[in-house]
């Protein structure tokens, strides 16, 4: 998808195209929720932007609808933190009211899997200081979940969504006695009892910390009702989830909300704490808070421009190489004439990456500062065009990354760590090798393809509406087909969406013919999705030039 959009951008319903907000144009569907739809949108410089449209039918009472839209507006103007998605503008349009927010590329994190060691800490920080940020506002959030924390691509979360957020100075719209607002699991008692106030967004934090952790919410039941009992009369299931950041998000889900820390205490208490211990310590003999696991994460966080770090710390690096028994000369050399070589910026991201592995090879692998495994990689495809020509460049250059550093990670699959230790990681190794099949079976009918719709430009008469540039199609093949390879829903989707759009061409009818016809299971079958797929813009923009004759 063209402009930092997600490949399976779900399309706009029929009812939308005919929505109308000065500055911004709607190409697609980005969720939809109790108060309204989000869609994808492109400013008036073309950069991507999430806008949100209300509900007409929100509420009955016109007025309350607009003070609450107003006290959202509000509320995200005062609100400034990197871990908060940032306002842009804000409206009234038709009636119905509206807020651009920054797109915020990833995924949520209810589909992102559970977290672990680094991953899990950063999202724990880094929510609580979103959330103290809110509370300093003088905010409380009211519906802190996993589907409203957006994890991006370099690992960072960031907090959505203030659709219910209520001031604390907005006696009219929150206080004593306001309904529970919110999702079951994560309300708090005292909500339950109609008080909002900041402990209930701490309340949420440690719901949220377990289920990043175990993949299960600390309290579940069959109904809602047996979620609130649970919530006002048992105790949190952590699902075996154990340390100090459990113990920390024991603390915040305390039933009386006094006894819970605050959202200042919880970045405080995170600042200087380590990693959750892991359920299988790493094969290398080496704890992950030992020096050169925290240099190569501080190593990591300086990817944007790693030259300036590398001059300050080559010391310290060599050290620990030396200290570890790397007896790698030419290693050492590069350390030593790394910052002073010229080299570019690629050969400088691929030396750190060869150099991570070697000091800290049971740390989740890097690249760019995205991780390099399975999830990491189905981010990249989740992401923008940047993330995605990443993703082409780490699965289609077998001399690159995923072959020289993450396959060579100390990974805790059962079946690598069981029987391929020291040969990498057999699960990446696999990966990299399907999603290169299915884009070997798209070389041949995509050029093929290409002819077709130069052809029917012609015939037709329509000015020139082309697949994408060759890299950035490359690019989405591969995304697609990474999509499609890992995850039966995304392939599901996939066909759907190409089956239902209506286009008025010969080649989009063949390619439609061909998804109809082809079996998932096999390699060539799957292409056929994918190139349908990647070439959809294409025959929506032919679909809206007929429509407009």
């Amino acid at each position: 998808m063209p402009h930092g959009f997600p490949p399976d951008l779900s399309p706009l319903h029929p009812d939308d195209h005919g929505i109308r907000i000065p500055g911004y144009r709607i190409v697609g569907r980005l969720g939809e929720g109790g108060m309204g739809v989000v869609y994808a949108a492109l400013d008036a410089r073309r950069q991507p932007v999430a806008l949100k449209l209300m509900r007409a039918e929100m509420s009955p009472d016109i007025g309350q609808r607009r003070r609450r839209f107003h006290s959202e507006v509000r509320t995200l103007r005062r609100v400034r933190d990197e871990h908060i998605v940032p306002l842009l503008d804000a409206g009234v349009s038709g009636g119905r009211p509206w807020l651009a927010t920054a797109y915020v590329p990833g995924q949520n994190l209810q589909r992102c899997g559970r977290l672990s060691g680094p991953r899990l800490l950063l999202l724990a920080r880094g929510v609580a200081r979103a959330l103290h940020a809110i509370h300093r506002a003088g905010v409380v959030h009211r519906d802190l979940k996993p589907s409203n924390v957006m994890i991006r691509p370099d690992g960072v979360p960031v907090v959505l969504d203030f659709g219910i957020a209520r001031s604390l100075a907005d006696t009219g719209l929150t206080g004593t006695g306001a309904p529970p607002v919110g999702t079951a699991g994560t309300i708090s008692p005292e909500r339950y009892r109609g008080v909002s106030a900041p402990p209930a967004d701490v309340f949420a934090w440690g719901c949220l910390v377990v289920f990043a952790a175990t993949g299960r919410q600390p309290f579940s039941g069959s109904s809602p009702e047996e979620v609130m009992h649970r919530v006002l009369h048992g105790q949190p299931d952590l699902h075996g989830f154990t340390g100090p950041l459990a113990d920390l998000a024991v603390r915040a889900m305390a039933r009386d909300a006094g006894a819970r820390p605050t959202a200042h205490q919880l970045v405080e208490a995170l600042g200087s704490a380590e990693a959750p211990a892991r359920s299988a310590p790493p094969r290398s003999g080496r704890s992950a808070g030992d020096t050169a696991t925290l240099l190569v994460l501080e190593m990591q966080r300086h990817h944007d421009d790693p030259l300036p770090w590398l001059r300050r710390n080559r010391e310290r690096l060599v050290g620990e190489a030396r200290r570890l028994g790397v007896a790698d000369r030419a290693l050492l050399d590069l350390l030593h004439n790394l910052p002073e070589e010229g080299l570019s910026s690629a050969a400088v991201e691929e030396a750190l990456a060869v150099l991570a592995v070697r000091l800290a090879p049971h740390e989740r692998p890097r690249y760019r500062g995205h991780p390099v495994d399975e999830d990491g990689l189905v981010a990249l495809a989740c992401g923008g065009a940047a993330e995605q020509a990443l993703l082409r460049r780490l699965l289609g250059e077998r001399s690159l990354i995923v072959e020289r550093y993450a396959a060579r990670h100390l990974c805790r699959h059962g079946l690598c760590v069981g029987k391929y230790l020291g040969r990498g990681c057999r699960i990446l190794r696999r990966l990299r090798s399907e999603v290169a099949a299915v884009v070997a079976h798209t070389r041949e009918p995509l050029r093929e393809l290409r002819h077709q719709i130069w052809a029917e430009h012609d015939a037709l008469g329509h000015p020139r509406i082309l697949l994408p540039p060759d890299r950035e199609l490359t690019d989405r093949v591969h995304a697609t087909a990474l999509l499609v390879r890992r995850r039966s829903s995304e392939l599901d989707r996939h066909r759907e969406e190409v089956l239902a759009l209506r286009c008025p061409t010969r080649w989009w009818a063949s390619q439609q013919e061909a998804v109809l016809r082809a079996d998932p299971n096999t390699d060539r079958g799957l292409a056929w999705v994918v190139i349908a797929s990647v070439a959809a813009d294409t025959a929506r923009r032919f679909a809206e030039a007929a429509a407009a004759e």
